[in-house]
């Protein structure tokens, strides 16, 4: 899972922005709101205070996404869990399943430390455009990432179980003394897999739409395009 499925978009939150310039006597596009947040254009002299600190959120949210992509996505993706997420080689034996358990738990820890500061100048940026509400799909991805983490961790704990006595077999198929349990933890997994899918496909979407909509780009931004 990779910051372009799991991480928030600024798009939306241009529009909480936006609010704060609706009394400004100076003509403010949407599209301007995000250069000035991406470094690509300098915020005015006369822009107001309340302006100025609304810029520096996103500003800051940018930098939270580009971190979350950067380094703890890119860390995680260099380890062998990261590559192969519960395939055989990362559950062969209690012990590494063990250690597979604790490097996702460090990434599901990391993730959510990052998440909780963007939350923490999304809450202010709310204040700033009087209330403006976040919509259900902005909030669904995050709430399923949760629910996939969970379950993967499920997994490998189970696996981690040293009355198990995971192994593999023919080489390349986990074995454990309690099967069933084993497959049932792997089905809840699937389901958890299923619904983050989805909602990262109805996130993807209300992204598309605002993206339209405003004719703001990743580059405006400051940000690598999302493919």
């Amino acid at each position: 899972m990779s910051s372009k499925t799991k991480g928030w978009l600024f798009f939306f939150l241009i529009f909480f922005l936006f609010g704060a310039y609706n009394g400004s006597k100076r003509k403010v596009t949407v599209k301007d709101i995000a250069r000035e947040a991406g470094g690509k254009q300098v915020v005015s002299s006369d822009a107001s205070e309340t302006e100025k600190r609304g810029v520096a959120l996103l500003r800051e949210l940018i930098e939270l996404r580009k971190y979350s992509e950067d380094v703890i996505d890119a860390d995680f993706l260099k380890n062998e869990v990261g590559q192969h997420l519960l395939e055989p080689s990362t559950m062969k034996s209690p012990k590494v399943a063990a250690e597979s358990l604790k490097t996702l738990r460090a990434y599901r820890a990391a993730t959510a430390a990052n998440h909780e500061k963007q939350m923490v100048a999304i809450n202010e940026l709310q204040v700033i455009s009087n209330g403006a509400a976040i919509k259900p799909w902005m909030t669904g991805q995050y709430d399923a990432a949760e629910r996939w983490f969970a379950a993967a961790e499920e997994v490998y704990a189970y696996a981690a179980d040293p009355a198990q006595q995971a192994h593999l077999v023919k080489g390349n198929k986990v074995a454990l003394n309690d099967p069933d349990e084993f497959n049932r933890r792997i089905y809840v997994y699937n389901e958890a897999n299923e619904k983050f899918m989805a909602a990262t496909a109805a996130f993807n979407e209300g992204q598309a739409k605002q993206r339209q909509s405003t004719g703001v780009t990743e580059e405006d931004l400051g940000m690598a395009k999302v493919k």
